[in-house]
């Protein structure tokens, strides 16, 4: 009897001692696959149906860890930002629902001014205006100047289409890193936080022209009664910017699903337009003030964040050509239990073609799945917590 309990003693132990051997094998195997490099893991991995990666992973970073902090609204001064953007003698001042509000000018040039800090927050809209001829009104008519990919009016109509002009190609009347040095200054002397330049496209005449043509054909010669005359002197850069904090960009393209809510954190933007008379055009909306570090921790790899947005995906059949079309780590407005907060999250742009009943046209949708880098939850608006 006693041999008996020995020998079962002896097998449970090896029994265990396997067990942990096992287990041992599976933490290294699970550590292993968190150190592989993005790009490994991309060609490694089977793909289902009609799912495909198209972004370039040496673009991502590695990041190990990263802060979130308490936001509030940035609160631009509105007297020290006129002193620093108007070049005129005011000559009405106001308050308007998004905040207050300056006109200057001097005949030729009128120019507006108004500081988001109402209905809009976090930034604000200034317009230099020709009154013999106003190039905003223009260029209205040939880009949309919001980040972002091309919308449905873009693709379909084209002469809205940003992407159809040159990135960083010098104008005649200024180099490109001179308009976004010399309006990085007026933004920093203005009071904005740290900014980084995204992209600067360059607008120039004949493709001007070739847009406000697209323009005309979708209208109607008959609709379009003072057709527009372009010249070199209508050249100019549309610049963005994004917020930068720690290093790691904000956000900036609406990427909430379902309906925004106007006093929701969502996107953070900074567009430009920058021609021979200088800034003529300054729209910036949702940028923050930082408060205090409530947290600082380890980030999710790209090959585990990569690996949540596959898993999703994995649920249903992709009846047609899906791409995830690029992978950023941002920073993100979120409310948690009634404050702002700045939260680290992994922003996954998914682009997959629809037919647009009316024309049976076939364009690019593009949505986001966006994950908490901390927890590896996806948020889905700006009043999830994560």
């Amino acid at each position: 009897m006693v041999k008996k309990i020995i020998v079962l003693l002896i097998c449970a132990g090896i029994i265990l001692l396997t067990a942990g051997c096992e287990g041992d094998e599976q933490n290294n195997i699970s550590n292993d696959s968190q150190k592989i490099a993005l790009s490994e893991y991309i060609e490694s991995i089977k793909l289902p149906k009609n799912l495909f990666v198209t972004f370039d992973p040496s673009t991502v970073p590695e990041i190990a860890s990263a802060k979130a902090y308490n936001i509030t609204w940035l609160k631009l001064e509105p007297k020290k930002t006129a002193k620093y953007l108007l070049r005129y003698n005011v000559l009405d001042t106001y308050i308007y629902a998004e905040g207050p509000g300056f006109k200057a000018g001097n005949g030729k040039w009128t120019e507006y001014l108004n500081i988001y800090d109402g209905s809009v927050k976090g930034g604000l809209a200034y317009s230099l205006v020709n009154d013999e001829n106003d190039l905003l009104t223009k260029l209205s008519y040939v880009i949309n100047p919001s980040p972002g990919l091309p919308d449905g009016v873009a693709q379909t109509l084209g002469y809205a289409n940003k992407m159809d002009y040159s990135v960083k190609k010098n104008l005649t009347f200024s180099t490109y890193e001179e308009a976004v040095s010399e309006t990085g200054k007026v933004l920093t002397a203005c009071g904005f936080p740290t900014l980084a330049m995204q992209e600067v496209y360059s607008l120039d005449v004949e493709t001007m022209k070739a847009h406000y043509q697209l323009y005309i054909n979708t209208r109607g010669k008959d609709e379009v009664k003072d057709q527009i005359q372009w010249s070199k002197d209508d050249e100019c850069y549309l610049i963005h910017f994004r917020q930068i904090v720690d290093d790691i960009p904000l956000i900036n393209v609406l990427w909430e699903n379902g309906i925004q809510r106007d006093w929701e954190p969502t996107e953070t933007q900074v567009s430009v337009f920058y021609s021979k008379d200088g800034i003529i055009n300054i729209q910036a909306r949702g940028l923050y003030e930082l408060g205090q570090e409530i947290r600082e921790g380890p980030l999710i790899s790209p090959t585990d964040a990569l690996q949540i947005v596959l898993d999703d995906y994995k649920k249903a059949i992709q009846t047609s050509e899906t791409k995830i079309f690029s992978m950023e780590l941002n920073y993100v407005g979120i409310y948690h239990e009634k404050e702002l907060q700045l939260v680290p999250a992994w922003v996954f742009c998914i682009s997959h073609p629809i037919k647009l009943e009316e024309t049976n046209e076939v364009i690019n949708e593009y949505t986001y799945f966006v994950i908490n880098a901390f927890t590896g939850k996806q948020i889905r608006t700006a009043v999830d917590n994560g």
